[in-house]
């Protein structure tokens, strides 16, 4: 019996995962581009004991409710079956922000559970594969693993073998490049990511809209993280996370993350940009906008955005690390 630690960092879609063309794998309708952030981040700890029946979890430092458990324990099952393994596992997790709340959480949870996973049974699994089990739990979690900017490759097989993410940079690679976080609720969110993201394919007439799109978005996104083009990386994805909160908007029922202050941060960034300010907005499956600026500028976005009615905390971040072994949780 031995444990494995590992610490993972969440991710932020610059072109969305939007929808899934394989739910019980987790394979996504296209491609999408990310970039794992440094200040938030899971830390988690797994034992696999060989004699104990059924698994268990707990989530800064109390019982995970039974539909977290549940989805840890198939989780698990698959790391199982990859391994050829049986027993139970003891997992925990620790994390500095609100979980469920629309601040991908569970793509920094995933990524670390599945490092701890192995390294509780000294498995070498590659980056990639850690990437293709990670997807199992999280979709998102695929690209968690890799620290800086990431691509999470759509693949075309059945059995998501081609499904996994890819480094396009690394953490260190545009030092001039900041993150403001806002967060505007703390609770968790209605509807999740996986059910809104089904409700969207399923009933949104603007869905295949969003589809035909992503392809133009992956290409300049990649350009621009090439060429370290701030502008036409923020025009980009704020119009890729617009458009992705449009078919929620389409769907039936309608499906809304946001609350007036996200609308709110989001006129006072294209305002900023107006005055001649490079900031941009970027919106997961939640109500907290991100906003890309240049680093020397972040401390005065900041500001101006904390003084928004609504507006609860805000956070500067910078490209962070991928999932990495740790000491202790």
């Amino acid at each position: 019996m031995e444990e494995g630690i590992a610490r993972a960092h969440i991710n932020i879609a610059l072109v969305k995962y939007w929808g899934k063309r394989d739910p019980s794998l987790n394979l996504p309708m296209n491609g999408s581009i990310s970039v794992t952030l440094d200040h938030y981040s899971v830390t988690a700890s797994v034992v696999v004991e060989s004699c104990q029946q059924g698994d268990s979890l707990f989530v800064n430092g109390v019982p995970g409710s039974s539909q977290e458990t549940q989805r840890a324990s198939e989780f698990f099952s698959r790391l199982r079956a990859t391994a050829g393994v049986s027993g139970g596992v003891t997992a925990c997790t620790t994390a500095n922000m609100p979980m469920a709340a629309g601040l991908a959480s569970s793509s920094a949870a995933f990524a670390a559970l599945t490092k701890a996973f192995a390294l509780s049974l000294r498995l070498p699994w590659s980056l990639p594969e850690l990437s293709r089990l990670a997807r199992l739990g999280s979709g998102s979690a695929s690209r968690s693993i890799h620290g800086g900017f990431v691509e999470w490759l759509r693949g075309n097989r059945d059995d998501g073998q081609d499904s996994y993410a890819v480094p396009l940079g690394t953490m260190d690679s545009w030092s001039s490049l900041a993150f403001v976080v806002v967060q505007v609720e703390s609770g968790p969110k209605a509807v999740s990511s996986r059910d809104g993201m089904q409700r969207v394919v399923e009933t949104s007439p603007l869905y295949q809209g969003w589809l035909a799109s992503i392809s133009e978005d992956l290409t300049r996104v990649r350009q621009a993280i090439h060429q370290r083009n701030l502008s036409q990386l923020g025009l980009v994805a704020e119009s890729n996370a617009l458009k992705m909160h449009a078919t929620g908007l389409a769907a039936v029922p309608p499906l809304l993350y946001w609350t007036g202050a996200t609308v709110s941060v989001i006129r006072r960034v294209q305002a900023l940009r107006e005055e001649g300010l490079k900031a941009y907005v970027t919106i997961d499956a939640g109500p907290h906008p991100v906003v890309l600026v240049e680093s020397h500028q972040a401390a005065t976005v900041a500001d101006l955005l904390s003084q928004i009615p609504g507006v609860t905390g805000v956070v500067i971040t910078r490209p962070g690390p991928g999932v990495e072994a740790v000491s202790s949780i």
